[in-house]
């Protein structure tokens, strides 16, 4: 399982969420996301739907966006002149009333309105006041999550979108982009900017008397192939050994696509993130992984989507990923229809997936607390969901 808090200090009285059940802490593993959805059902924002939606499969995780995209990710209606700082953000009700769902895992694309359009591109060491900016509202970030959940059990994790497409912002264009090479001097710009991002989050957790909840900051790469193939230089190749972040999220399309050999190339990638990260204290050995996988209904019907879907998620939990995100809840993009709802509403049998091992998950636990008085292992706990997802899949699925 990932890292609990360690106490600092006792928790305020008031802190979290009033008269809230205790959260379902446990790993799941597997979650999903709301993030660019093309459409949805509700006038609600749609963190909140998103939200209940999530919930009601059973998941205990969540992964949004928080940054100067608001409007566009439908997460709020109107901009708010109020809003200067991704903490100003955070303390809108829309996020508060997520917030306060009873999620434990929180996993957001977190990008400063200070420094927003100033980051990239990368070329050479970046401007000293860019990266104050950029220092300063990470940091409130934090201490703010830390003070406002103190107590409540809940994981935040802060980082990025696909990295590596930030890295080749400014690069000489070719005409398949993931084909360009990196400028030589960006590799330098990237580095400073997610150092000072990692140490924000340190300094605002040392310096908050905090327990039970943690803010961990990743980064995420998405073309670590280029590396491993070709030797061509990447996020995985020149940035993560020199920050050594807190965990590797890999958006893993290059090795997870249908037209990949998954069944090698996935644990290789994986294999070669982690051989960049150095041991941190408290955190697992292994830190890399899946933020981000699709099973497109543009290439298989529903079932054999759900199918190639349970593959990917075994695949990454024998090698020993933490935890594994699908793209997504809706589709960002109708051509592919990287779905587990689709646009009239119909959940699909990869759905019921995580409907039904959610529901099995916990009857496991239930099951072996009650018989050995104590909840599985992350190894026992590892064990069932490998086999949970390589066993044949009952049709038609139904929560």
């Amino acid at each position: 399982m990932l890292a609990q808090t360690t106490p600092v200090a006792p928790p305020s009285p008031k802190a979290g969420t009033a008269g809230a059940a205790p959260l379902d802490t446990l790993d799941h593993i597997v979650g999903t996301q709301v993030i660019g959805s093309a459409y949805q059902f509700t006038d609600e924002s749609l963190l909140k739907e998103g939200g209940d939606e999530i919930l009601a499969m059973g998941s205990n995780m969540i992964k949004v966006s928080l940054g100067p995209s608001y409007v566009k990710a439908r997460y709020i209606k109107e901009q708010d002149p109020n809003i200067h700082s991704i903490t100003d953000l955070a303390k809108r009700p829309e996020y508060k009333d997520l917030f306060n769902m009873p999620f434990s895992r929180y996993f957001l694309w977190t990008y400063c309105f200070s420094t927003y359009n100033h980051v990239t591109p990368f070329h050479g060491h970046m401007k000293p006041d860019v990266l104050a900016k950029e220092y300063q509202e990470m940091y409130d970030l934090t201490k703010y999550l830390l003070t406002t959940y103190n107590g409540t059990g809940k994981i935040f994790y802060l980082g990025n979108w696909e990295g590596d497409w930030h890295l080749l912002s400014g690069a000489p264009v070719k005409k398949e982009k993931w084909e360009e090479d990196v400028n030589p001097d960006a590799p330098q710009g990237m580095i400073d900017w997610l150092t000072v991002r990692q140490r924000a989050v340190d300094d605002a957790k040392k310096a908050t008397p905090h327990i039970d909840v943690n803010v961990y900051f990743y980064v995420e790469t998405n073309l670590v192939q280029k590396s491993i193939k070709q030797g061509r230089v990447t996020v995985s190749s020149a940035a993560l050994q020199e920050v050594n972040p807190d965990f590797v999220s890999y958006s893993s399309h290059d090795s997870t696509n249908p037209d990949k050999d998954m069944h090698h190339d996935l644990p290789v990638a994986l294999d070669f993130m982690q051989s960049k990260l150095t041991p941190k204290s408290g955190l697992p050995e292994k830190r890399v992984f899946i933020g981000e996988y699709s099973s497109l209904a543009r290439i298989f019907d529903p079932q054999k989507q759900d199918t190639f879907m349970r593959d990917i998620i075994a695949t990454s939990i024998k090698w020993g990923t933490p935890l594994v995100l699908y793209w997504g809840l809706y589709t960002n993009s109708v051509k592919d229809k990287c779905w587990l709802i689709d646009m009239d509403g119909v959940k699909q049998p990869a759905y019921y997936t995580y409907v039904n091992f959610d529901r099995d998950a916990r009857a496991y636990v239930a099951d072996t607390l009650k018989k050995t008085r104590h909840v599985p292992s992350d190894a026992e706990f590892r064990a069932f969901a490998y086999k949970w997802f390589t066993a044949p899949a009952t049709q038609p699925a139904k929560s």
